[in-house]
């Protein structure tokens, strides 16, 4: 286990996907997040999750650029704002965003894009599709990565264990700078990719599931596939990993899992 993941994936996002535990029994909305700087409620034994500088004086855009600005924030993971760069062809820069940051697996940097929730369904989750509160974590979440303009290259797939209370795996993969605005209608080769927790490392390229991405217009899933093939909507769903193989060194041992999308 990764003391990255025990410590602050299962804080802010692993507890909530606990299956027994009691928040699922709740029936209040999720709270929104009033400004940048305040903190989130873990929905399982109430403590904060952790606003690191909320709205900083210099923002950078990206967690990755954050810590560029300032290495001191390597190893402290929770929320942060950025203010991410215009678009081509947009009036004006895009309001600041409060984001989770991962600030410690592989050097740290990663920007939490999506998330999923034991049980959750939900229409609005992938790489084009906003929903959710980051700090809410009993509720699926989806940042819509492209209205948020974040620039990325590469892509980091966590999968947690049996109540997520352990962290089982975690991989990367690099994309081309036109994933998001060139490939939204189709599946798109990211092999190799590398593991970075888990005992599951198969070395041909990485698990085959994972060597297809792209697909980034459908709007129920961040897809995930061992080909191109985009007649099944396969990869990190509302509801948890459906990667329709259960193996290793295909399937990246996924399935049934929960989990969550970074990039940086």
């Amino acid at each position: 286990m990764r003391p990255w993941l025990a410590g602050s994936l299962i804080l802010s996002l692993g507890t909530a996907w606990c299956g027994a535990c009691s928040p699922f029994q709740q029936t209040d909305a999720p709270q929104s997040v009033a400004a940048p700087t305040d903190a989130g409620v873990d929905a399982i034994d109430g403590s904060p999750v952790v606003v690191v500088d909320g709205a900083a004086p210099v923002l950078g855009s990206s967690c990755r650029a954050l810590l560029e600005l300032d290495t001191t924030r390597s190893g402290s993971d929770g929320i942060y704002t950025i203010a991410p760069p215009p678009r081509a062809g947009q009036a004006g820069a895009p309001e600041p965003l409060s984001v989770y940051c991962d600030m410690t697996l592989d050097k740290g940097g990663w920007t939490l894009v999506g998330r999923s929730a034991q049980g959750a369904q939900s229409t609005m989750f992938g790489w084009t599709s906003k929903d959710g509160i980051v700090t809410e974590t009993r509720y699926p979440y989806s940042l819509d990565v492209r209205s948020a303009g974040l620039v990325f290259n590469e892509v980091l797939v966590v999968g947690l264990g049996p109540n997520a209370q352990t962290a089982a795996r975690a991989y990367k993969f690099r994309v081309g700078p036109t994933f998001l605005e060139g490939l939204t209608d189709a599946g798109v080769a990211v092999s190799p990719v590398v593991t970075l927790a888990g005992d599951c490392d198969p070395q041909n390229g990485g698990p085959t599931t994972l060597q297809n991405a792209g697909a980034t217009a459908f709007a129920d899933v961040f897809f995930l596939r061992d080909t191109a093939d985009l007649s099944i909507h396969s990869g990190l769903t509302p509801a948890g990993f459906s990667v329709n193989l259960q193996d290793c060194t295909n399937g990246a041992s996924l399935t049934g899992m929960q989990g969550a999308i970074f990039v940086r």
